[in-house]
């Protein structure tokens, strides 16, 4: 059962199609929501894929668009910085939070505060 189980999860994993049909289906409030009720940590650890999906998509989203979901987003996300977060996961939210700071003209771009020059 438990190698059966692994060659579904890599299987499906693999299939980006099929991930974000999923991730389509089910609403990332739903999916935030539900995150946060697992106490289980092997259960959180299967949901990191579908948090890692809705993440990089969001981040990937217009500045209006994106401050409209950061803002429901954003306690949720809070919430999920108390659990062990595997490093790519941690890596989008930070990402998420800096992009925050830049739309809702709290902070400078990373570049800036770095003191960084663009040319």
């Amino acid at each position: 059962c438990l190698l059966e189980s692994h060659r579904f999860a890599k299987a499906f994993n693999s299939n980006n199609e099929q991930r974000t049909a999923l991730w389509k289906a089910v609403s990332a409030v739903k999916a935030l929501s539900y995150f946060l009720t697992l106490t289980s940590e092997s259960h959180r650890e299967a949901w990191t894929n579908l948090l890692l999906l809705f993440l990089t998509k969001v981040l990937k989203i217009s500045d209006n668009r994106f401050k409209a979901h950061a803002s429901f987003y954003y306690p949720l996300l809070c919430e999920i910085m108390q659990f062990d977060l595997i490093p790519e996961l941690r890596a989008v939210l930070r990402r998420f939070f800096l992009r925050i700071g830049v739309v809702f003209q709290i902070s400078q771009p990373p570049e800036q505060e770095l003191g960084v020059n663009q040319q």
